[in-house]
């Protein structure tokens, strides 16, 4: 474990450190004075056991990337100790998630932010970096200006749009926050896009405007099962006043297929720009996260989640692209058209998992459709299509 840093101790014989400022699982944070500079810097040092190499990479890839909405790289390298350790700019101010606790953001600040973050993507994107983790508490706002928000943690970002992504699947861990997880990226797809980025961004837009994340549910797993088979509600829903081409734009980022969306944050910033300057623009923040218009009756509608894991025999040392053969496909395809006259729709996961819904309108018990997806699963396993798994039912 990291013996704490001392106030007054140097850090490659350069930055003083003055404070420890947080702490996580990976490491800790310190606040540090470049003897260079005379700046403030913000030291983030790695625990012993941590992931070097992902910490290296987000290292190297910030040191490409100077935009104002991008914290800033300052050096890296390794303590006396021998700890990983990344300096980069000192940043006063909130994140947009505590932000949003307390009341969100009018319309126009939440154009000013996205176009910034939008630009500062275009940045990323253009030198082939997908940012893999957008989200309100990645976005920082100096001073708590959203026309100054600073994109922040690389940390799961990766080079080369449309290269496999297996390297950072390795555990099987979904990687990215799933309130904000692009549809793609929920499935483990062998290549992403930048479009991946720009879905994300899509949530967060939403969420500043309308008061929550588009995609919400009590379980991860009816959460990824809204991402992959739900439309996003309609904005205007619970935000009428706002203009039609706003919603039309958010609609187009938070398409399930990625060569639908705006390919890229130049793309997003470009249709923003694009956007009519009305009235409305100017309106209030929302107070309380919003709740859309109930659904009468003869509109609601039981949602049954199946989440089936190993399913595949994907095992935790092999990489999705190892798993990602015309076999594997085939499976999943006969596994689709055996439970499609039940109702039930499938969906692999970034580890090999099966993520099943079930829809039932109207009236009518939980547990009955939770038992319908049950048996649906339970009979198609006796046809031996699938060896060996573990259901969870969230009804």
């Amino acid at each position: 474990m990291l013996q704490e840093l001392a106030p007054g101790s140097l850090v490659h014989g350069r930055f003083e450190v003055e404070r420890l400022t947080g702490s996580g699982g990976m490491g800790a944070v310190y606040r540090a004075m470049d003897r260079t500079t005379m700046q403030p810097v913000a030291i983030k040092v790695l625990f012993d056991g941590a992931d070097e190499a992902r910490f290296h990479r987000e290292a190297l890839l910030l040191a490409e990337l100077r935009h104002p909405g991008i914290v800033g790289y300052v050096a890296h390298g390794r303590t006396d100790a021998g700890h990983p350790f990344l300096a980069m700019q000192w940043l006063s101010g909130i994140d947009l998630a505590e932000r949003l606790r307390h009341g969100g953001l009018n319309l126009k600040e939440s154009l000013l932010l996205i176009q910034r973050v939008a630009e500062a993507l275009s940045i990323a994107h253009k030198r082939g970096i997908i940012h893999r983790d957008i989200k309100p508490s990645n976005l920082f706002l100096v001073d708590g200006d959203p026309g100054k928000v600073v994109l922040l943690d690389f940390g799961i970002a990766r080079r080369g749009l449309g290269v496999r992504s297996a390297a950072m699947t390795r555990t099987g861990a979904i990687i990215g926050t799933p309130e904000y997880m692009a549809p793609e990226q929920a499935r483990g797809q062998s290549q992403l896009s930048a479009a991946a980025d720009v879905f994300s961004l899509g949530c967060v837009f939403y969420e500043c405007l309308a008061g929550s994340p588009p995609f919400v549910a009590a379980h991860v797993a009816a959460v990824l099962a809204k991402i992959l088979f739900e439309d996003a509600p309609k904005l205007r829903t619970v935000r009428p006043e706002l203009p039609l081409p706003l919603e039309d734009l958010l609609l187009r980022m938070l398409h399930k297929d990625p060569k639908l969306r705006p390919a890229d944050g130049g793309a997003v910033l470009a249709a923003l720009l694009l956007l009519p300057t009305l009235p409305t623009l100017q309106g209030p923040a929302f107070e309380h996260a919003v709740v859309g218009p109930s659904i009468r009756g003869s509109e609601q509608q039981l949602v049954s989640v199946l989440l089936v894991s190993d399913v595949l025999e994907v095992s935790s040392q092999q990489t999705l692209a190892e798993a990602d053969d015309a076999a594997q496909k085939a499976r999943l395809e006969a596994l689709r058209a055996h439970l499609a006259p039940s109702g039930l729709h499938l969906e692999q996961l970034v580890d090999g998992s099966l993520l099943g819904t079930m829809h039932q309108l109207g009236s009518g018990a939980a547990t009955d459709l939770a038992g319908r997806a049950a048996r649906s699963w339970s009979a198609c396993v006796l046809t031996s299509l699938s060896s060996r798994c573990c259901a969870t039912i969230v009804a």
